[in-house]
């Protein structure tokens, strides 16, 4: 398994190339599969991150941008992609939810995208803003809301 989730239910959701929900009363995956590859071809299939929010809708990051799912019947809901965006060929390795809603999403190589649904845009964080690095791998927001963001580089 490549990533998990938990959603509001208690129910688990896995990624691999496709996404797979535990169902805990039958004991066995129901598999939604990638519709990135459907979509966009064989090259576009591979899923990075997976991520449920406050909302109990399912995220997942890939090298074209996220997907978010409504959970649980996995209707594709709308969010921009990464083709309004200059962040094409940057996939998303991890994702996370501030206070507000907002979904930080951490890059390859384009720093932090942070996506504020109530204006369905985003806004991108970088070294010139202060991060020690554009590659950034992981991110945890505190109690605080204060997002911590390590990345390939040290002071």
């Amino acid at each position: 398994f490549r990533r998990l989730g938990k959603d509001k239910t208690g129910g688990l959701w896995v990624l691999q190339d496709d996404i797979l929900w535990l169902d805990l009363e039958q004991v066995t995956f129901v598999r939604y599969p990638n519709d990135l590859k459907a979509e966009l071809g064989e090259q576009y299939r591979f899923m990075t991150c997976l991520f449920i929010d406050s909302k109990d809708q399912l995220w997942v990051g890939s090298e074209i941008g996220p997907r978010v799912y409504a959970i649980p019947d996995m209707n594709p809901l709308p969010v921009p992609s990464w083709t309004d965006i200059p962040l094409s060929g940057n996939e998303i390795w991890q994702m996370a939810e501030d206070a507000s809603g907002k979904i930080w999403m951490t890059t390859q190589q384009r720093g932090i995208q942070v996506y504020d649904p109530a204006s369905r845009s985003y806004k991108n964080i970088r070294m010139k803003d202060g991060l020690l690095s554009d590659q950034t791998y992981n991110i945890l927001i505190d109690h605080n809301d204060d997002a911590w963001i390590p990345t390939f580089k040290t002071k």
